[in-house]
């Protein structure tokens, strides 16, 4: 998995790490969940410095989740 957090969204890199540091965690709790091994590639947007970890979640989840990516019953850890 790759993150790019570009400095357009944050000058500073210790807020572009925060957001990976995130996203990373986000997927080593739900890599079981998968359905297959993916490759993948997260390109974050500038909006994701106002969201919350709740947030990340969801949306993730959710595009994992309606590209049939994650399995059907997704047990929530967090």
């Amino acid at each position: 998995m790759a993150i790019a957090v570009t400095t357009k969204i944050e000058k500073r890199a210790t807020v572009r790490n925060k957001i990976k540091r995130r996203l990373r965690e986000l997927f080593r709790v739900f890599r079981h969940d998968l359905t297959e091994p993916l490759d993948m590639v997260v390109v974050a947007r500038r909006e994701v410095q106002e969201c919350s970890f709740d947030d990340y979640k969801r949306e993730v989840l959710g595009a994992l989740r309606s590209k049939g990516y994650l399995k059907k019953a997704n047990r929530s850890p967090m």
